[in-house]
C-alpha cells in the first residue's frame, strides 16, 4: 500500500483451541488483541496445529511475542509429575478445572521455541496467566501443580462465578516497572488460575507477590530498556480483564480499573516498534548496498534473491521492486534513513542536524 509504513510492527500471538459444535476450533481473546493494536501493532495468530512449528519462516518478520492463557504446563517440561499430589487430590483438582487441567504438548512446544527464538533475537516478549509459567519454565523455574492443595487457601486465585470481577491483592515490588505504572505498592488484580510460579528462573526478578508469598509478576532486568526495545515482562495476573465487562460486550470504550493496567501493552508494544524501525533500517541498508539504483528491475530482484532475501522481509515487504514507482520510493526510503544518521543525500557527506526526523 502506497505511502504506508515500510515494516508494519507485527506480533505473533499462538492460538489456544477449543471444542465448539463438535470440532477444535482455534481462537485468541480479543482484549490482548485489542490492545496491542491499540498501541500501533499488528497481532498475527499463530495456529497451535501439529506441524506448524516446520513452517515458522512463513510468520517472518515478527518483531514481538504475546503469551497468554491456556490449559496448564506439562508437568515434564520443568521435571516434575503428579507424585506431589494424592490421587484423591488429583482427581479433585481435575474434576474443579476440568478445561484448564488438560495438557497441550503442541502449544507448549511451539511457545517454547518462540520464546526461545524471540529471546535470542533481542525481541520484546510479553507474557499473560499461562505464558508467564512457560517463560519461566524456559528458563530454569518451576510451577506448583495446584495452589491450594501445596500453598494453602490463604489468597482466592479464582473464582468460578466470578470469572473477570474477582480480585486480589498483590504487593509490588519497590523500584520494578510495575511501580513506575501503578505508582503505588498495593494493586487489587484479576487472577484465575491454580497452578503458579514455584521457584522463580535466575534470570527474573519479581515485580509483585501475593499475600500468599506467590510471584504474581517479574521481569528480566538486564533485558528491560525501552528506549533500545528490550522487554521481558511475565504477569501472572490479568491486566486486560480488569475493565468492565459489561462496557466490552456492548462494544463501548474501554473502562479500566486503573490506567496502569494497559501500561504492559504499551510499553510492549513501544519495544516493539523500536525493533520494527531497526528491523527496517537494516533490511534498507542492505536492500541499497545489495541491489543497486541503476539497474534494471529484473536484475534488482535477481540480485536481492542473491542475497538471500525474499520478498515477506521488512522494508521489500511494502515495495515490489517489479511496480511502477519502486525505484523512486527506494529512494526516498534511502532519503529517509540517511537523514536519520545525518547524512546529506546529495553529497553522501556528514551534516549537522539542529532535529532528526523519526522514521515513520
Amino acid at each position: 500500500m502506497r505511502g504506508a509504513n515500510p515494516v508494519t510492527p507485527r506480533v505473533l500471538i499462538v492460538s489456544r483451541r477449543t471444542v465448539r459444535k463438535g470440532k477444535y476450533v482455534d481462537f485468541v481473546g480479543e482484549f490482548h488483541l485489542n490492545l496491542v493494536l491499540e498501541y500501533g501493532a499488528v497481532p498475527v495468530i499463530v495456529p497451535r496445529v501439529e506441524g506448524i512449528e516446520k513452517h515458522l519462516e512463513a510468520f517472518e518478520p515478527f518483531h514481538g511475542l504475546l503469551l497468554v492463557e491456556g490449559e496448564d504446563v506439562q508437568p515434564e517440561s520443568y521435571n516434575s509429575d503428579y507424585s506431589t499430589l494424592t490421587p484423591h487430590e488429583r482427581a479433585k483438582v481435575q474434576a474443579k478445572f476440568s478445561g484448564d487441567t488438560l495438557v497441550d504438548p503442541v502449544k507448549d512446544k511451539l511457545e517454547m521455541e518462540l520464546v526461545r527464538i524471540s529471546v535470542e533475537r533481542g525481541l520484546p516478549v510479553l507474557a499473560i496467566c499461562r505464558g508467564s509459567q512457560i517463560l519461566n519454565v524456559v528458563y530454569g523455574g518451576d510451577l506448583y501443580l495446584d495452589l491450594e492443595t501445596e500453598l494453602g487457601d490463604k489468597v482466592v486465585h479464582y473464582n468460578t462465578d466470578n470469572y473477570d470481577g474477582h480480585r486480589h491483592p498483590i504487593h509490588i515490588q519497590r523500584e520494578t516497572p510495575l511501580e513506575d505504572w501503578f505508582g503505588t505498592s498495593e494493586a487489587l488484580v484479576n487472577s484465575y488460575h491454580h497452578c503458579g510460579i514455584k521457584n522463580l528462573a535466575p534470570r527474573f526478578r519479581p515485580l509483585a507477590l501475593a499475600p500468599d508469598g506467590l510471584v504474581e509478576g517479574y521481569y528480566d532486568p538486564k533485558c528491560y530498556d525501552i528506549s533500545a526495545g528490550q522487554f521481558i515482562v511475565g504477569l501472572q495476573f490479568h491486566p486486560e480483564r480488569m475493565q468492565d465487562i459489561e462496557a466490552h460486550l456492548a462494544d463501548e470504550p474501554a473502562v479500566f480499573d486503573h490506567p496502569a493496567c494497559k501500561a504492559p501493552y504499551r510499553e510492549f508494544v513501544t519495544a516493539v516498534k523500536v525493533c520494527a524501525n531497526v528491523a527496517m533500517e537494516h533490511e534498507l541498508e542492505t536492500l541499497v548496498d545489495s541491489i543497486g539504483f541503476n539497474r534494471p528491475p529484473l536484475q534488482r530482484v535477481k540480485a536481492l534473491n542473491g542475497r538471500g532475501y525474499a520478498s515477506h522481509h521488512g522494508a521489500t515487504s511494502a515495495i515490489s521492486l517489479l511496480e511502477p514507482g519502486a525505484l523512486v520510493r527506494v529512494r526516498d526510503l534511502k532519503e529517509k534513513l540517511d537523514y536519520e544518521r545525518g547524512m546529506d543525500l546529495r553529497t553522501g557527506r556528514k551534516r549537522q542536524l539542529l532535529s532528526t526526523p523519526a522514521i515513520a
